[in-house]
């Protein structure tokens, strides 16, 4: 096991339960403190509580998407990095709209390599990878 310091905690958000309790899993054998969720609305109310310092969200999702539960959240927690992934292409416009918010974006396949490599860099304000 790896060992990090300071340990961050990250909220872990995907639809599909093997995929989010697989990235928690990697996360956590790396040092990282993380809770799994199971959709936006979860994440959201555990916010508060947990106080994530990263948000690694699928952006589509079932009832709420990644975008605006990425939203609400910083809405609790300012200071709160937010990197977005998605299997399908981006537009454009969505793309702007992720940027412009101040979240990092990730396609699809993404290894734990490159998620790890995204969480030990400084955040940029939109890197797409």
């Amino acid at each position: 096991m790896c060992q990090m310091k300071p340990s961050l905690r990250v909220a872990v958000i995907d639809d599909e339960r093997v995929i989010a309790d697989s990235l928690a899993e990697i996360l956590r054998l790396h040092g990282y403190e993380v809770k799994a969720h199971y959709s936006g609305e979860s994440a959201m109310a555990d916010a508060l509580e947990f106080s994530p310092q990263v948000v690694l969200s699928d952006i589509q999702m079932n009832t709420i998407d990644g975008v605006e539960t990425a939203v609400r959240i910083r809405e609790t927690q300012p200071q709160c990095r937010i990197i977005l992934v998605s299997a399908s292409p981006m537009s454009g416009s969505i793309y702007e709209r992720i940027c412009g918010l101040g979240f990092e974006f990730l396609q699809k396949p993404v290894r734990p390599q490159e998620i790890l490599a995204a969480l030990r860099e400084d955040p940029s304000m939109c890197r797409k990878a």
